[in-house]
């Protein structure tokens, strides 16, 4: 690409600041709408297939009966217990944050802003790295270090 090119490029969207928010916006916007978009419609149309009740193969032909099994005693009570704990973590965590957050907010100057900061924000940091960071907890060789064996079978 030559300078002029490049030249004129960059004149276009200096002139047109709403076409680089858009250029820049496409492929975030096709990967959601492909990927997530995608993958919901996909499990909406799986939800009318059935299966199987004695081998667990999906029965491809059309039907509501898996909405209805919805309704069945062990689902109602699985909905509600899960409607009621996230009902109550919620809570919980509307009790806790907002007191420390107004603190925070309106009277914390400085080093005890900060302080603030950090005690809320690295418990979440060190949570989501031990869950993305290859060798988190849950590996064969770190539970084998606090006293856990893992099931090795011997080729022989």
């Amino acid at each position: 690409m030559t300078a002029r090119a490049r030249t004129k490029i960059s004149d276009t969207f200096f002139r047109k600041p709403g076409l680089l928010t858009a250029v820049l916006l496409l492929p975030p916007v096709i990967w959601i709408v492909v990927v997530y978009l995608g993958s919901l419609l996909a499990l909406l149309l799986q939800s009318f297939y059935a299966l199987d009740d004695f081998s667990g193969i999906i029965i491809h032909e059309v039907t509501l009966s898996t909405y209805g099994h919805l309704f069945d005693q062990a689902n109602r009570e699985i909905i509600i217990r899960t409607v009621l704990m996230a009902t109550a973590v919620t809570f919980a965590c509307a009790v806790i944050a907002f007191p420390i957050a107004y603190y925070a907010a309106r009277y914390a100057r400085g080093t005890t802003k900060a302080l603030f900061y950090l005690a809320v924000m690295m418990p979440l940091s060190r949570a989501i790295s031990s869950k993305s960071m290859p060798g988190n907890s849950s590996s064969p060789k770190k539970a084998s270090s606090r006293g856990l064996q893992h099931n090795s079978i011997s080729h022989g």
